[in-house]
């Protein structure tokens, strides 16, 4: 008597840890699509050296507890 039924040479676990597996593959290839549709891989290098050339704007709002 077999504990675990067998599918196609294998057990119900090994089903489940492949769908699984499918499951997060999927759900990061949609994370990724999203990200690339969105444009965050667009200019991955001008981010930092678009620092270098904007001019220092210090007009954030602190509040100092003086």
């Amino acid at each position: 008597m077999l504990l675990a039924t067998t599918v196609f040479g294998m057990t119900v676990g090994a089903w489940t840890l492949i769908m699984v597996i499918f499951s997060f593959m999927g759900t990061a290839l949609l994370i990724y699509l999203w990200a690339k549709k969105d444009g965050q891989f667009d200019d991955v290098e001008g981010i930092k050296y678009r620092m270098l050339h904007e001019e220092f704007n210090n007009n954030w709002d602190v509040k100092h507890d003086d």
